[in-house]
C-alpha cells in the first residue's frame, strides 16, 4: 500500500495522471472526490502541459509540506509516510 502511495505521488506530482480540463481557464482537480481549491496559485496549461500546486494536492492528501529555503527541498508529513522532494 504504502509503494503503491508512493508511485502515485510520484506520477501525480511529474504531470502523468491526467487533469480535469473543461475549458484552458477552468482546470479542477479532485480528491476522493472532492475539488481542491488551490489559494496561492490556479492550475495552468502551459505548452499543452497541466502544471498543478503540489502544495495543494498533498495537503489535500493529508500531508504537511515544509520548505527548506537552504537546500530549496521539500519535506511532506503525513503520520504514516514521509516524502522529501529535492531540486536537482
Amino acid at each position: 500500500m504504502k509503494k503503491a502511495l508512493a508511485i502515485a505521488l510520484l506520477l501525480l506530482v511529474i504531470g502523468i495522471f491526467p487533469s480535469s480540463v473543461r475549458a484552458e481557464d477552468n482546470i479542477t482537480v479532485t480528491i476522493d472526490g472532492e475539488v481542491v481549491i488551490f489559494e496561492q496559485q490556479s492550475p495552468v496549461i502551459v505548452d499543452g502541459r497541466t502544471l498543478v500546486p503540489a502544495r495543494g494536492v498533498f495537503e489535500g492528501l493529508g500531508f504537511t509540506p515544509i520548505w527548506c529555503d537552504q537546500t530549496r527541498s521539500a519535506t511532506l508529513i503525513r503520520e504514516d509516510f514521509e516524502i522529501l522532494i529535492v531540486n536537482w
